[in-house]
């Protein structure tokens, strides 16, 4: 599943995260892939795993999901370093955002230009944020 993403140079820092990478580029094919490809886009998809909100810009920037609709993945430097991220894609861009304790203020949807910010109450402390 991962050898497609073997025969790309991953930016350093990143080749722990290859499985998490190579999902994200898959669900987002339309933003880095020739038209034929996008019948490998996933429009519903989540990361199995939560990673640190620096390494989940870096996803993000290789994967070609800089700026997607309102999206922009410079917002995630709006969160608490200490927060985790999953990646997701329903329909649009979709990140679960996981705080270490509830003491953590978590960006409100307006200022990271969201269009729901949602608290998941069957995971502990994490928030849904999702663009159109």
């Amino acid at each position: 599943m991962i050898s497609e993403v073997s025969a790309v140079s991953i930016e350093e820092g990143l080749e722990a995260y290859r499985e998490e990478l190579y999902c994200v580029m898959k669900a987002y094919a339309d933003c880095w892939a020739p038209s034929w490809m996008m019948a490998q886009r996933n429009l519903e998809f989540r990361t199995e795993g939560f990673v640190p909100v620096a390494t989940a810009m870096q996803i993000l920037r290789f994967a070609g999901v800089t700026s997607y609709n309102d999206f922009d993945y410079n917002c995630l430097k709006f969160f608490d370093p200490r927060c985790t991220v999953s990646i997701a894609r329903e329909g649009s861009v979709c990140l679960y955002v996981s705080r270490p304790n509830s003491n953590i203020a978590m960006p409100e949807a307006g200022v990271v230009r969201a269009d729901e910010k949602d608290f998941v109450f069957d995971e502990d402390n994490v928030f849904r944020y999702w663009w159109d």
